[in-house]
């Protein structure tokens, strides 16, 4: 079966909500893209960012996104910035179905206010100008302002319900 992408921004809840699936979806298996590239690095994503730069965590996260979009029948919970180098939608795509989990930038904002592990929090705004329009062109776009985790999951798992896998 395809794998069910999750995109969106930092605070958007796509961990959280692709460990729900996993729990609803026990045939899936959870891969969060971040905690494959700490494994991988033996640092934190904060870490890599002061030590190495941005430039090297994106060739990092390329490299996973690059493995794990080969696989099938995983629920694949990317960093916020995937969706800036086309080459991973490409993969992403190839065995996916991808899944924007639209938030409010206000509640994205509160969400992550007290979170110091988010390197690239400070510039959200321009972050969030310059990615919003290709998160828009995922397969499906579900809104997650004032809904619980799990209404987002089973909204979710009712759209990826109807498609020919």
């Amino acid at each position: 079966m395809k794998n069910i992408v999750l995109i969106g921004m930092m605070g958007a809840g796509k961990t959280t909500v692709g460990k729900f699936l996993a729990k609803k979806l026990d045939w899936f298996k959870f891969v969060d893209s971040d905690d494959e590239i700490e494994k991988k690095q033996e640092k934190t994503i904060s870490e890599i960012f002061a030590q190495d730069g941005e430039e090297a965590f994106r060739i990092c996260e390329m490299e996973i996104v690059d493995i794990f979009s080969k696989n099938k029948n995983q629920i694949f919970a990317t960093g916020a910035g995937v969706v800036e180098n086309e080459k991973n939608i490409e993969n992403l795509k190839k065995n996916g179905i991808l899944f924007y989990l639209e938030t409010n930038t206000e509640i994205l904002k509160h969400r992550i206010r007290n979170c110091t592990t988010r390197p690239l929090k400070n510039d959200f705004d321009n972050i969030f100008k310059k990615r919003e329009k290709i998160y828009k062109q995922a397969d499906f776009i579900v809104s997650t302002n004032l809904k619980l985790p799990e209404d987002v999951g089973f909204e979710i798992m009712k759209h990826y319900s109807k498609i020919k896998t």
